[in-house]
């Protein structure tokens, strides 16, 4: 009788036990496929005619090759849209939906709150409701601003923490090369160690973008490779570092190198670099554009204008750049700045231009205001950079006082010998400033005789010829066009002499008042910086509603209530509001485009893993099943060889 079969019988029905309670005790392992025990009967000697028992011919994964590499596949994608979508998702929750409160709504309200006080420019409380409307537009957009710039903080701080998953993911890869390699020397069965290796391939793929060369028949060392490095090769494996580039971007590289890759498609390192180098930085320079755009329109008018004080005896900017305006963020152009000087003693103004080109620094411009003068050639300004700021005196407070207005004046200084004295009034409305010549014909007493004043455009176009002898009486107002006027009081004229009178839509055609922080009703032009200017929060009387001469008008307050409806080129196009309503928009689609992306893969991920359980998942009842069956086995095989030893009993005792 042959003992070895019973004994290759029992051996085999107790591997299949302990392989069925592997299986059993792995079915919610992740990654775990089931093996299943191959039994092949023993041959020896190439023939089959006499019964010589049973071996276990292997141990197979159940496993579809095709089918895990495309799950893999899914992971890269599947990573960078999750990480994108969840920083998107608070991102738009921050910002708000469309219709509700936030920015647009205070953007709105700032509008509005000029629109009321334009109604009564002299109202204690609508100032003061305008510049807290002004206080609440700021506190919004830095709140906005600096969740953006945290957010990007915390993303360094993320992605310098995935890449240390990924270092450990490559480490312990190269250690299941290594073992996997070593089972297939000895002989043994490496399938267990396949499927970790195969899971934390899977893992990899969730955080970066792998290239992974499988060897053939897959049970050998696998090759991964990503952003240039080989991540893991047979059993050594390299290790990633973050940093952030000369240009501010978030990087990868291999340890110990400086050559950072900023763009990783797929992951959640991709989404990470995604995030931190192209759509924060999108969504951050937009709302930097709306905030700049805001201020520097507003700016503008402010610091041409005066407020319920009237005119100034200091004024001082804001810490500015030392480097030529040329090199200024703020844009500044070359062109005139005029500045008005009045003494109140003798209630006499004067006008002076001074030419400013985008080679000047800030100090040459302090440089050129300071000792400018009264009419009467007396030192009535000083000028002169403190802190870093342009800081502006009057030269006696008592005596002089300062403005940018560009309230009309009649300028005789080409040449005037007549008694009358001409004045001009009026708030210009022009497209861009002009300067009138009025030129008398004919002499003689104002309000008698046959005499007449002609107008001209700066172009010298006639525009009107009007009378000012028989007929007129001195001082009455003559319409010259685009809302300002002259008047002649009493005296005499002399032919062919003339007076100008400068149309200012603006008084500084170059920024530079705006950009220096000089009466600007804003500081800063960033939203995480921008902020409204303390000295105008502690006094409301400072907002600048008036341009007129008699400083009392709601011209200012009324044109920068319609910035609010204008629409600028530093916004496409688009009014303030309707850029912030865009802004949010836009957040809200890239939301719904990588929902839709994600739910779809989503669902072929799910079928995917579906499929994968039917063909290499553990099902209890199944494996419950084959337990019987292997028990029954052993059963029978200890039956057959407890009956070969009680007929070797009985015939010992025969014999």
């Amino acid at each position: 009788m042959n003992w070895s079969i019973g004994l290759t019988g029992l051996d085999a029905a107790q591997r299949a036990i302990e392989l069925v309670g592997t299986n059993i005790s792995n079915a919610a392992t992740e990654g775990y496929h089931r093996q299943d025990l191959q039994l092949a009967p023993i041959v020896y000697g190439g023939t089959m005619q006499d019964p010589q028992g049973v071996e276990v011919a292997g141990i197979s994964r159940a496993v579809d090759t095709l089918l895990e590499r495309e799950l893999m596949n899914q992971q890269p994608t599947q990573g960078q849209i999750d990480r994108e979508l969840t920083a998107l998702e608070t991102i738009e929750s921050v910002f708000g939906e469309v219709d509700s409160e936030g920015l647009a709504s205070a953007l709105d309200g700032l509008f509005n709150a000029f629109r009321e006080l334009s109604s009564d420019p002299n109202s204690q409380p609508l100032r003061q409701q305008a510049v807290w409307s002004a206080d609440a537009l700021t506190t919004e957009l830095r709140r906005l601003g600096t969740y953006l710039t945290d957010l990007k903080q915390q993303i360094v701080l993320e992605a310098g923490n995935a890449v240390n998953q990924v270092n450990a993911l490559a480490g312990d890869i190269s250690t299941y090369n290594r073992q996997i390699e070593t089972m297939n020397v000895r002989g043994g069965n490496p399938n267990v160690l396949l499927d970790k290796r195969d899971q934390a391939l899977t893992e990899l793929g969730t955080l970066i973008e792998t290239d992974i060369s499988y060897p053939e028949g897959d049970s050998g060392a696998v090759t991964v490779m990503s952003v240039g490095t080989p991540l893991s090769v047979s059993n050594v494996s390299t290790g990633l570092a973050t940093g952030i580039t000369m240009g501010g971007k978030l990087g990868i590289a291999a340890e110990d190198s400086a050559s950072y890759t900023t763009r990783c498609d797929g992951g959640k390192l991709g989404g990470l670099l995604s995030l931190h180098n192209e759509i924060i930085p999108d969504l951050a320079d937009r709302l930097d554009t709306l905030a700049a755009t805001v201020a520097d329109q507003v700016n503008r008018l402010h610091a041409q204008g005066v407020g319920s004080n009237g005119a100034f005896t200091e004024l001082i900017g804001l810490p500015s750049s030392t480097e030529a305006f040329s090199d200024w963020n703020a844009e500044i152009s070359a062109g005139a700045l005029y500045v008005r000087i009045t003494n109140t003693d003798t209630n006499t103004t004067t006008r002076h231009q001074v030419d400013i080109t985008t080679d000047m620094t800030l100090s040459d411009v302090a440089t050129t205001l300071d000792g400018l003068t009264d009419a009467d050639g007396t030192t009535a300004l000083s000028a002169s950079i403190a802190g870093g700021a342009l800081r502006l005196q009057s030269a006696d407070a008592d005596v002089f006082t300062f403005d940018f207005l560009p309230a009309p004046l009649a300028d005789t200084s080409g040449g005037w010998s007549g008694t009358s004295s001409p004045s001009a009034g009026g708030i210009y409305t022009g497209a861009s400033n002009d300067e009138y010549t009025l030129t008398v014909s004919g002499a003689g007493t104002i309000g008698t005789g046959d005499l007449s004043l002609e107008i001209r455009d700066g172009g010298g176009a006639l525009l009107d010829t009007v009378a000012i002898g028989a007929g007129y009486a001195p001082g009455d107002r003559i319409d010259i066009g685009d809302g300002l006027n002259v008047s002649l009081s009493g005296g005499t004229v002399t032919d062919g002499e003339s007076f100008t009178v400068l149309g200012l839509l603006e008084t500084d055609e170059t920024g530079l008042l705006a950009a220096a922080g000089v009466n600007t009703l804003f500081a800063g032009r960033t939203a995480s910086t921008l902020g409204v200017r303390q000295d105008v929060l502690t006094d409301p009387r400072r907002l600048a509603c008036s341009v007129g001469a008699d400083m009392t008008d709601n011209t200012n307050v009324r044109r920068m209530a319609e910035i609010g409806e204008q629409t600028h080129d530093s916004l496409d196009g688009l009014t303030c509001a309707d850029a912030s309503r865009e802004l949010t928009t836009t957040i809200g689609q890239a939301v719904t485009v990588r929902r839709a992306r994600r739910d779809g893969l989503e669902t072929v991920v799910q079928q995917l893993m579906q499929r994968r359980d039917e063909i290499g998942g553990v099902d209890v009842n199944e494996e419950a099943a084959k337990l019987l069956i292997f028990e029954q086995m052993f059963q029978g095989v200890a039956k057959f060889m407890s009956t070969q030893e009680k007929a070797l009993r009985i015939l010992g005792e025969l014999l």
